[in-house]
């Protein structure tokens, strides 16, 4: 009975601050009521600004990355024009063979990468900007993006059964935070790509839903999303290991796919001669 009531307290403290986040619309809201009474554990972590703590060696890593990126905008004397944030999937733009996609598409352009792998919405809401019980990163206080591409998310549902709703409810605080301390960029939100080989796999049907609310968050003016997921799949609906091998993690011939998708709008909101 203890516990029990100690879950009602705590699922009644999500559901006061779903009230003051708010969500895209009253449907939105009400699946993310039900998150937070089915998942209450789930929905706080997914939304709690929180970084990698440095108990292991893995986060000291963490913690060194952004160590290094802070250098980086700081050599960079406010000409960064595009910032990727994200997991590993995002990380992997800096590995050898993605980084010569990457100087293919945007020859000219000054990119900071704040992803990391294994990286979830708390991680990157933290990352954004947004406090909680932390001192926030400051990692975008001297830069002035243009545009700030964005895919996070698919380590909550893998990591942890945090569910689409409350994967949802922290994507949608990033881009707010984005969208507060960073005024002037541009957002480009990318739906969480699809992962396992088969369609019917449960991950798929979860990223789907998740991506159902997502969406919702484009405006058009200020916040762009885009889905790719139909370029990476075959006609059957199943991955290839020549675009995801481990059906995760993207091959050069996937992140020239999402390189075309982000060149669009790099063209559109950041443009260089």
């Amino acid at each position: 009975m203890e516990l029990k009531m100690k879950n009602l307290l705590l699922a009644g403290v999500v559901l006061g601050s779903l009230v003051l986040t708010g969500c895209a619309t009253c449907e939105k809201a009400e699946k993310c009521e039900k998150a937070a009474v089915k998942e209450p554990f789930g929905y706080v972590i997914s939304t709690t600004p929180t970084p990698r703590h440095r108990f292991s060696e893995p986060y000291n890593g963490w913690h060194k990355r952004y160590d290094a990126k802070r250098k980086q905008i700081a050599d960079a004397k406010n000409q960064i024009d595009v910032v990727f944030i994200g997991d590993s999937i995002t990380h992997g733009w800096e590995n050898r063979a993605s980084m010569e996609v990457l100087k293919k598409h945007f020859p000219k352009h000054e990119i900071l990468n704040l992803s990391h792998a294994g990286d979830r919405t708390e991680h990157q809401l933290w990352m954004a900007g947004e406090s909680g019980f932390f001192q926030p990163s400051g990692a975008y206080k001297g830069i002035n993006p243009k545009l700030i591409v964005v895919l996070i998310g698919t380590n909550n549902i893998g990591h942890r059964t945090a569910g689409p709703e409350a994967t949802a409810a922290g994507i949608k605080l990033i881009v707010e935070a984005l969208r507060k301390n960073c005024p002037e960029a541009k957002i480009l939100l990318f739906g969480v790509f699809p992962r396992a080989q088969n369609p019917d796999h449960v991950f798929r049907g979860q990223v789907k839903e998740i991506n159902q609310i997502i969406c919702t968050l484009a405006d058009g003016e200020n916040v762009f999303y885009e889905d790719i997921a139909g370029k990476l799949l075959e006609k059957d609906g199943t991955l290839s290991k020549k675009i995801m091998p481990d059906y995760l993690h993207l091959s050069p011939a996937g992140y020239e796919i999402w390189a075309q998708a982000i060149e669009l709008y790099v063209k559109r909101f950041a443009p260089k001669e």
